[in-house]
C-alpha cells in the first residue's frame, strides 16, 4: 500500500488562517515563582497522602454531610409518595373530567379540553361536561368553575 506523502504546496496554510493561529497564541502568561512553588508543595502533598490511604484534609469550608440526615430525607420522601398514592386510591377522579388523563382533576383539564376544542378536532361527546348535548366553550367554563371550588367533595359529573 502507498503511502501518503503530502507536497510542499499541501503543506503551506492559507495567508488568513496562519495569521489567525497565530493570534491566538497571545502572549505568554507568567506565573510568580512564589506561587508556582506553593502549588508545587500542595500538590506533592495531596499526592503523598493519596499514596499513604490516609484520607485527606477537609477544606474548612465543606461541612461533611451526616449520613442519617440522607436517609431521614429519603423516608420523608417515601412516606410522601406513600401517601399520595393512598389518597388517590381514596379519592378516585372520574375520568370524563380528567380531560388531560394525568390522574387529577383540576384547572389542566378544562384547558385541555379548550386547547382541542381550538384545534378543530371532533371532540369526544364524553367531554360533554355540562350536558347540554354540545361540547364547546361552555363545557371549557363548567370543568374550570368546578376545578375551582373551595368546597370540599367530589365534582358532579353532570350540572
Amino acid at each position: 500500500m502507498d503511502e501518503f506523502k503530502p507536497t510542499d504546496h499541501e503543506l503551506t496554510l492559507p495567508p488568513r488562517l496562519a495569521r489567525e493561529l497565530k493570534a491566538l497564541q497571545g502572549t505568554p502568561v507568567t506565573i510568580p515563582r512564589e506561587l508556582e512553588d506553593r502549588l508545587l508543595r500542595e500538590a506533592q502533598t495531596q499526592l503523598a497522602s493519596s499514596r499513604t490511604g490516609r484520607p485527606r484534609p477537609i477544606s474548612k469550608h465543606i461541612v461533611p454531610f451526616p449520613k442519617w440526615l440522607a436517609a431521614a430525607a429519603a423516608l420523608v420522601a417515601l412516606v410522601g409518595v406513600a401517601a399520595l398514592m393512598l389518597w388517590s386510591l381514596r379519592n378516585p377522579v372520574d375520568p370524563r373530567l380528567d380531560v388531560n388523563r394525568d390522574g387529577r382533576f383540576d384547572v389542566l383539564d378544562a384547558f385541555s379540553l379548550a386547547r382541542r376544542l381550538q384545534q378543530g378536532g371532533t371532540p369526544d361527546p364524553a367531554l360533554d361536561i355540562n350536558g347540554d348535548g354540545v361540547v364547546d366553550d361552555r363545557d371549557v367554563e363548567t370543568l374550570a368553575a368546578r376545578a375551582v371550588q373551595l368546597q370540599p367533595g367530589k365534582p358532579k359529573a353532570h350540572g
